[in-house]
């Protein structure tokens, strides 16, 4: 008798995100490729806009890391150091701007000091 399947095979596969591939080699090249590209699109947005240091630690706290981390766990291969430092250079480049967060305009400063601020004396008890 001759049976047919349903299903369809493929050399390689998406499960939860990861793409499954049938040679262990190609395996870093599917999964951790595209993801050092999404990052290094993603950082070329934020390397133009004035974000102070706490808010470029955050952004790469809260895209940048769970998309490795989540890679980390889920396929348990041992990285070469390239990679990391590939990996380092796509994540932290972003904390080297040539500039600062905008914190005047061209009148003066954003907040400007009040009467009240400048006149203070301190209280001896």
């Amino acid at each position: 008798m001759d049976y047919t399947s349903p299903f369809i095979p493929t050399d390689n596969f998406t499960y939860l995100g990861v793409h499954i591939v049938p040679d262990v080699g190609r395996l870093v090249q599917a999964n951790y490729d595209p993801v050092l590209e999404s990052i290094s699109k993603s950082r070329e947005g934020w390397s133009h806009m004035p974000i102070s240091l706490i808010g470029r630690i955050n952004i790469l706290k809260m895209n940048t890391l769970p998309k490795l981390l989540y890679l980390f766990q889920n396929i348990p291969l041992p990285l070469l150091t390239s990679y990391f430092s590939s990996m380092m250079s796509a994540g932290f480049s972003c904390f080297a701007q040539s500039r600062g967060p905008e914190t005047q305009h061209e009148k003066g400063p954003i907040f400007p000091k009040s009467q009240a601020a400048t006149n203070t004396k301190l209280v001896q008890r």
